[in-house]
């Protein structure tokens, strides 16, 4: 009889959150990106925090992990809450770049890459802004 391989069904993670997070914010040093502040509450009033923020452009970058081993952000009730605070950060302004663990790796600079093409339209729209006014 021959042996049947099963597929799995879902990605193992073999690196936590935290380590992605050091990874990425490793790559930003790298291609030179401005230093953001790590687990910056944003909010007056909740405890939000953002895992990567830089307060004087309001720009936040969230990495989300657990998405292949039904992890909080995945439950309704952990779905629900993340929308309530991307929510409540885009009535303070902010612009919330959300990136999942995939994106961060040795071989795998998406996240980055997309955070520096961000923070450049970013600053380059202030830059017209201030040449009009």
């Amino acid at each position: 009889m021959a042996a049947t391989s099963k597929r799995r069904s879902h990605k193992p993670e073999t690196e936590t959150k935290a380590t992605k997070e050091d990874m990425l914010a490793g790559q930003l040093r790298m291609l030179g990106l401005p230093e953001p502040r790590r687990q910056y509450r944003f909010h007056p009033v909740r405890h939000w925090l953002f895992d990567f923020a830089w307060p004087d452009i309001r720009l936040a970058v969230e990495v989300e992990g657990g998405l292949w081993v039904r992890g909080r952000h995945n439950s309704p009730k952990g779905f629900i809450g993340d929308c309530e605070k991307y929510g409540e950060a885009a009535v303070l302004g902010w612009q919330v770049v959300r990136v999942p663990t995939d994106w961060i790796g040795l071989r795998d600079w998406q996240a980055a890459e997309l955070v520096a093409r961000t923070i450049r339209a970013m600053v380059q729209e202030a830059s017209r802004e201030e040449a009009v006014s």
